[in-house]
């Protein structure tokens, strides 16, 4: 099944305290970890400065440390979809491309972009989940989820203790994070034949 050509949804308290609570500590362990547990943003350019990841996007200005959860954290990983699908229940674990911690540091960014690879025949993604683990975010510090509704109108959205963002073929960005900050979230992209989403289910 394909998701719903737009969707946007935003969940207040998306995962169970126990497990938004785990993934925020086990994030916090990696960030301070000195073993060599990250990889970059870097990584999503090629060599003429195109973003691999989001090839329509500016190039990001500063550093975002991604750490794949599936690798280091089996458990985790099934923890979160187990969540995600007592809020979507036709959910399984092959609708998941990815699922990463994004550590978006000071002077970090992206512009507007989708999650929806439509023009690209070689990708299979069609749209992503945020989840944000920060506890405390101030608004002055930057990092705001920008996106246009159907009617092109901007919204900001301000990253909250296990808020999440689910969207499809939505344009949207990042405002840029304040210096000696860290913007620490659960990143996860959906691919084809993933769930549909339906605007009129309740999922709160």
């Amino acid at each position: 099944m394909m998701l719903n050509p737009y969707f946007f949804r935003e969940h207040p308290n998306f995962l169970s305290e126990p497990v938004i609570d785990a993934a925020s500590r086990y994030c916090d362990h990696l960030i301070s970890s000195t073993d060599h547990v990250w990889t970059t943003n870097f990584g999503w350019q090629n060599a003429q400065g195109t973003d691999l990841m989001h090839p329509k996007a500016e190039r990001y200005e500063n550093l975002v440390l991604v750490h794949k959860i599936y690798n280091s954290n089996r458990a985790l990983y099934d923890n979160i979809l187990k969540d995600i699908k007592k809020v979507y229940p036709t959910w399984s674990p092959e609708t998941v491309e990815s699922m990463q911690f994004f550590v978006w540091t000071g002077g970090s960014r992206i512009e507007w972009h989708k999650d929806f690879k439509r023009d690209d025949p070689t990708s299979t993604r069609i749209g992503a989940i945020t989840i944000y683990l920060n506890r405390n975010w101030e608004i002055e510090w930057g990092g705001d989820f920008l996106y246009k509704d159907k009617e092109s109108k901007v919204n900001r959205i301000t990253p909250a203790y296990n808020k999440a963002v689910a969207l499809t073929d939505v344009k949207h960005r990042s405002t840029t994070i304040q210096e000696r900050r860290f913007r620490k979230c659960i990143q996860i992209f959906l691919k084809e034949d993933a769930p549909t989403l339906d605007n009129d289910t309740n999922f709160c």
